[in-house]
């Protein structure tokens, strides 16, 4: 018997946002199979599912506010990210490192 299909908790353009910031901190990732980039959503949204819906909603919240940074220059981009590491409010600074590891 089939295990039931879990939801992802991620949607498709939550995964989009997630794969371009990936391939600004892992360049190679952006050359990688659509198979490696599916094993490496579905790690992502694993960890995020045992997590409080508000804190899955943090992260969501996270990717939204980094996803206009497509409209940005690629130098722009990797500086702005930099920048968010050091950010004086710790909430944003374990984002960011959250989403790098």
């Amino acid at each position: 018997m089939d295990a039931p299909q879990r939801q992802p908790v991620l949607r498709a353009w939550q995964r989009r946002i997630l794969v371009r910031l990936a391939a600004l901190v892992v360049p190679e990732s952006a050359g990688a199979p659509a198979r490696a980039i599916d094993a490496m959503v579905g790690a992502v949204d694993d960890q995020l599912r045992p997590r409080p819906r508000l804190q899955q909603f943090a992260f969501k919240l996270l990717l939204v506010g980094l996803g206009w940074m497509a409209l940005l220059p690629a130098a722009w981009q990797v500086r702005l990210l930099q920048l968010l590491e050091g950010f004086p409010i710790r909430l944003v600074r374990v984002g960011i490192w959250g989403l790098k590891t």
